[in-house]
């Protein structure tokens, strides 16, 4: 019963993300798109339901996600 409660609390959480679109930081459209998945399968009954939808949801949590850097020159562009 305790799991039941704790991997659909973790899918709530997962969709939360997925329909706001932050979780801990901005996430990209297929972040998002993932974690919309990973909520469906950490909220639909079954083992291996909770272990897909609980492994796509800590990938997308534990990676730092895409920044943009912006290039620097040292020396400006000779003409």
């Amino acid at each position: 019963m305790l799991v039941v409660v704790l991997t659909a609390s973790a899918g709530v959480v997962a969709l939360a993300a997925a329909v706001i679109g932050h979780a801990r930081r901005p996430v990209t459209w297929w972040e998002r798109a993932l974690l919309a998945a990973a909520a469906i399968g950490l909220i639909k009954p079954g083992l291996v339901t909770d272990l897909f939808g609980l492994s796509v949801m800590l990938l997308v949590f534990a990676t730092p996600g895409a920044k943009k850097q912006r290039l620097t020159s040292a020396e400006p562009a000779a003409n």
